[in-house]
């Protein structure tokens, strides 16, 4: 199998001809071969070739992407814990324009737990997200949520230059069929000094590191493996960095116990969940030390706050 893949151009070093290397191969998606690349220049992870837009449709609409379904098929519990302070982090770093009401878009807004956030801690601020699952979408606005349907790359050329003062995408870019596009579609939506804030999974992490295979292989529908260093890079002709660091909270028992099938496990795996999150949300402490144990296990996100310069 190993002499079936061919080394290919980085797409972010592709004018200097950046070399790679192939550092995952699994049969997923639906019988996809998914191939991760690795760019010994600028350390960015892609997957070649990439799945079609049907493919990641059919994998997003699917609402067991987002919740475990209880049997009543109504009851849920979410698979990924948005970490609720990170709004907090987010008003207390950027300054909104007093004087008018600020717009806020939120792609990939999920099942809105973010929006909720938005709207409880900063009622002032007009946000709208956007979202490709039909699920998720009817189950925002059944919230009471503003949320729209349908992927950044069909919808953006509905949305206004300089028209947001904050464009938010937490778990996102790594999804992306063309995330260097996108960063560039964010600029011009963003108002003068407007605010680009995001999170990905970080590609130098320990869990990449030393369980390369079962770690690439838990988001199957991940395309894109980035670095802070990269990122760095991606940003720095359109954006000034305000803040790059790490963010835990994003990994769900959901997800674990799809790995090891056993019942009683993703059980015991929800109870401690649940003890967590009551935890995170109301010690600051405990908050304090769950961030620094999971970045040095390696299973943070890189946490970014940008201004468009």
């Amino acid at each position: 199998m190993r002499a079936e893949i061919k080394s290919i151009h980085c797409p972010f070093c592709a004018l200097c001809g950046g070399k790679t290397d192939c550092v995952f191969r699994e049969q997923c998606l639906g019988g996809f071969v998914k191939q991760i690349f690795r760019c010994r220049k600028c350390g960015l992870g892609f997957v070649s070739p990439s799945p079609s837009r049907e493919v990641l449709t059919g994998f997003y609409n699917n609402a067991e992407y987002f919740v475990d379904l209880e049997s009543d098929g109504e009851s849920y519990r979410p698979k990924f814990d948005f970490p609720l302070w990170v709004a907090e982090e987010i008003f207390r770093t950027i300054k909104i324009r007093s004087g008018v009401t600020p717009l806020l878009l939120d792609i990939g807004s999920g099942i809105g737990t973010f929006l909720q956030e938005v709207k409880r801690i900063q009622p002032g601020i007009d946000a709208v997200g956007l979202e490709p699952s039909t699920w998720a979408v009817e189950h925002s606005r059944r919230k009471g949520l503003n949320v729209m349907k349908g992927f950044f790359e069909d919808a953006e050329s509905e949305f206004q230059d300089e028209s947001f003062a904050v464009v938010c995408a937490f778990e996102l870019i790594e999804h992306l069929l063309n995330p260097f596009l996108f960063i560039r579609q964010v600029k011009r939506i963003l108002e003068p000094n407007g605010y680009f804030i995001f999170s990905t999974p970080d590609f130098n992490s320990l869990i990449y590191k030393i369980r390369a295979p079962h770690a690439l292989g838990l988001h199957r529908e991940h395309l894109f493996y980035f670095t802070k260093g990269n990122l760095i890079k991606m940003l720095s002709r359109d954006f000034t960095i305000l803040k790059i660091g790490e963010i835990s909270g994003y990994i769900g028992t959901g997800i674990l116990s799809e790995r090891r099938g056993s019942e009683r496990r993703t059980r015991s795996f929800r109870r401690v969940r649940e003890v967590t999150r009551s935890l995170l949300k109301t010690q600051p402490f405990v908050r304090g030390f769950y961030q620094r144990v999971s970045s040095l296990i390696g299973i943070s996100s890189l946490f970014v706050i940008a201004q468009k310069k």
